[in-house]
């Protein structure tokens, strides 16, 4: 079988989410990823030790898709600022203790301010 894994979509976030009603959606597929708990997941940021909770999810026969609002994404990016680049983490348990932890990089776009 194969190894968990995931993909963020999108990978480019841009500052203006603030103001978004869209998602950030974490799709998990392989081993083991109907077993996911849709609410244990959490999306982690450099500064954020707490995270944040998705706000959706769908469970098909090949995969789990985990949706965040961006307007929280956005907010676990410390001053974010177009051409940053950041390393986010998925995972079940903020401590590392957990099932399972990805990390994952993301990209800061937008206007230059």
């Amino acid at each position: 079988s194969e190894e968990l894994s995931i993909q963020i979509n999108p990978t480019k976030w841009n500052t203006n989410w603030e103001k978004s009603s869209g998602t950030v959606m974490v799709k998990f597929w392989g081993e083991g990823y109907y077993q996911i708990d849709p609410d244990s997941v959490l999306m982690i940021g450099p500064d954020d030790p707490d995270g944040i909770a998705p706000t959706a999810s769908n469970l098909t026969d090949d995969h789990l898709i985990v949706k965040f609002s961006k307007k929280e994404a956005i907010s676990i990016i410390p001053d974010p600022k177009p051409g940053d680049k950041y390393v986010i983490r998925i995972t079940d348990d903020p401590n590392g203790e957990g099932t399972f932890n990805f990390d994952y990089a993301i990209e800061i776009v937008g206007s230059k301010k």
